[in-house]
């Protein structure tokens, strides 16, 4: 099936799938995500910390049906920089140690 702006959605039922890519920066600090849903453009807030594959729902922006409407998923898929220059990387490793240092998991 096909969003109003053209791009392919899955369809399970009346439950419609799809994935919404985001920076790393946002992805750490959580941002608002607009994507496509079957009737037009809707926002979706992405919690800061967000791994990449954790789903988010939007209630009642499925397919409709005489009971109502099912939900469409959203797939986050977190951009990772490929190339990074020394100071970026001197910054990211200082970043990470100070993350460990706190106690946070990877």
């Amino acid at each position: 099936m096909k969003a109003a702006d053209g791009s392919w959605l899955r369809v399970e039922g009346q439950d419609v799938f799809s994935d919404v890519r985001i920076s790393f920066d946002r992805a750490m600090l959580g941002t608002v995500a607009t994507v496509a849903t079957i009737d037009g453009k809707a926002e979706v807030k992405v919690p800061p910390g967000t791994s990449s594959g954790k789903k988010l729902r939007l209630r009642g922006k499925g397919l409709p049906d005489r009971s109502g409407a099912g939900d469409h998923y959203i797939t986050v898929q977190i951009d990772v920089p490929s190339e990074l220059d020394d100071e970026a990387k001197k910054q990211l490793v200082q970043l990470v140690t100070h993350i460990r240092k706190r106690g946070h998991k990877d």
